[in-house]
């Protein structure tokens, strides 16, 4: 990138995809990352919360749209703090009304007992919490307090919103895990796939 001059910024700006930072650690060292969909292996489209992220370089300016993400340091920071992380930082790029929020900060809003670093995770009442406490108003569903029809039809709405939101899987996973749910790939014909089929 030393090299870049005003003539090669003109056609390297069409052709920018993203960042990712790397973090000075033994293992999970993925960073802060922006990255167009479009970059992965196999994506034609899909239905995404992307956000239109502007990066400056060297003295240039690229834009990316794209969802932050970065991967859970597994010390100081872990799933849920990252699907905070991720989410607010969203919102607050797109929206000025929601501030902007470092892992350091959503550790502290965190009002746990336990201690805070190195971290044992959230619950999803403290996911809630922080949410709050970064001027959103959540919403908390639990599939075991309603049918699945009723938990599907929620879901359903929420993703269809356009909005991305948390999740929180149990099943499978040992002790829990969140992640940020930002959309869906190409469907087909509803018509087409509920044939024969009930629920969603």
């Amino acid at each position: 990138m030393s090299d870049l001059t005003v003539q090669s910024y003109e056609s390297f700006v069409e052709c920018y995809q993203g960042f990712i930072i790397l973090r000075d650690t033994k293992i999970n060292t993925l960073g802060r990352s922006y990255l167009s969909p479009g970059i992965i292996k196999g994506y034609t489209h899909g239905y995404l919360a992307l956000v239109k992220t502007e990066i400056h370089l060297n003295g240039f300016i690229f834009n990316v749209t794209a969802f932050p993400w970065m991967l859970q340091d597994a010390n100081t920071n872990r799933c849920a703090h990252v699907a905070l992380w991720s989410i607010i930082r969203y919102f607050s790029n797109k929206y000025s009304f929601y501030p902007e929020r470092t892992l350091h900060q959503i550790t502290e809003l965190n009002e746990s007992e336990q201690r805070k670093n190195p971290s044992v995770g959230m619950t999803i009442e403290q996911i809630a919490q922080v949410l709050r406490d970064s001027n959103f108003f959540p919403g908390v569903y639990f599939k075991n307090t309603m049918s699945d029809i009723t938990f599907s039809h929620i879901l359903y709405v929420i993703i269809e919103s356009g909005l991305p939101f948390i999740a929180a899987l149990t099943e499978g996973v040992g002790e829990g895990h969140a992640i940020a749910i930002i959309g869906h790939g190409p469907v087909e014909s509803a018509v087409k796939y509920s044939k024969g089929k009930s629920g969603i």
